[in-house]
């Protein structure tokens, strides 16, 4: 059977990542002084740590040769390696892959496939594709046919996320020193998303305002359909999530499965604690999925 190789960005819980039989590759995160790799000596609580005594943490992709090792090892036991990763637009990660797998297409003269996937972001929606595409393989699907569900997940997954403090932002260089002042003054803070692999601001909301917000937005997106949700969050969002999960709860959407999440290091580097938001999914594109998990 063909094995998913993803990288730590996806934030998967790892019981959930070993009951689904992927191989993670951790991310590097990076202070001034000092290194660490994703999820195997730091963690979201350390990284929201370091960030609160005023560290600047970068994010390094994962190498070509860490996917090398990887691939390697797991063409001794599987004839097909499904490699799915955070967008080329926001990482190199997903072309380090590609180096890594037409490397050894020459090494091993095309002994074992390598397909390389752009999942289009992180964190939640590159985990919600992680996830439905080894049970989609489990079930019986092909490379090819989980390939093609990707890019259909990808291109129809609504990914809406906001940041109760936006220094973090204005550190990291997402916005500009006089973005985050016009914030603070106003009390303003953005809606985010991904679009073709890019982070993008939708508008600027409350906060008290973002929570209905998004859901207003969900359900001006999919007025009909059936959803799985996946609510996720970094540290020291106090009561937000709550209020976004009652939103939800209270709306005309037609929820199938509603999962609330932990976000990883590497988006809680990048944009500080106090991030929330969510993905939802059409359910049928999910097919036997689609059923509540357990």
């Amino acid at each position: 059977m063909p094995v998913i190789v993803t990288d730590s960005t996806c934030d998967l819980p790892p019981d959930t990542l070993r009951s689904l039989g992927v191989r993670c590759v951790p991310v590097t995160l990076r202070s001034a002084d000092q290194r660490w790799h994703d999820g195997v000596d730091i963690g979201a609580e350390q990284v929201a740590h370091l960030l609160r005594r005023g560290e600047v943490l970068r994010s390094a992709p994962v190498t070509t040769e860490q996917f090398q090792e990887t691939y390697r090892e797991l063409l001794t036991e599987h004839d097909e390696v499904l490699s799915v990763h955070v967008g080329s637009g926001l990482s190199c990660t997903v072309g380090n892959a590609r180096l890594a797998a037409a490397a050894l297409a020459q090494e091993t003269g095309g002994h074992g496939r390598i397909e390389v996937v752009d999942a289009g972001a992180p964190s939640l929606p590159l985990g919600v594709i992680v996830e439905a595409a080894s049970r989609a393989l489990s079930s019986g699907m092909t490379v090819p046919e989980v390939v093609s569900l990707i890019h259909r997940l990808r291109a129809e997954q609504f990914v809406e996320f906001t940041v109760l403090r936006l220094k973090f932002l204005r550190r990291v260089g997402s916005i500009r020193p006089s973005q985050e002042r016009l914030g603070r003054l106003l009390n303003v803070r953005p809606v985010l998303s991904y679009h073709d692999g890019e982070l993008v601001a939708l508008r600027t909301v409350l906060p008290q305002d973002a929570a209905r917000s998004i859901v207003l937005s969900l359900e001006a997106t999919f007025p009909f359909e059936a959803l799985h949700v996946t609510v996720g969050e970094t540290s020291q969002t106090g009561s937000h999530v709550d209020q976004l999960i009652e939103q939800l709860n209270a709306s005309a959407l037609t929820i199938r499965h509603l999962e609330r999440r932990a976000l990883g290091a590497v988006l809680s580097a990048n944009t500080g604690p106090g991030v929330y938001g969510l993905s939802a999914v059409p359910s049928r594109l999910l097919g036997a999925q689609a059923d509540p998990l357990p």
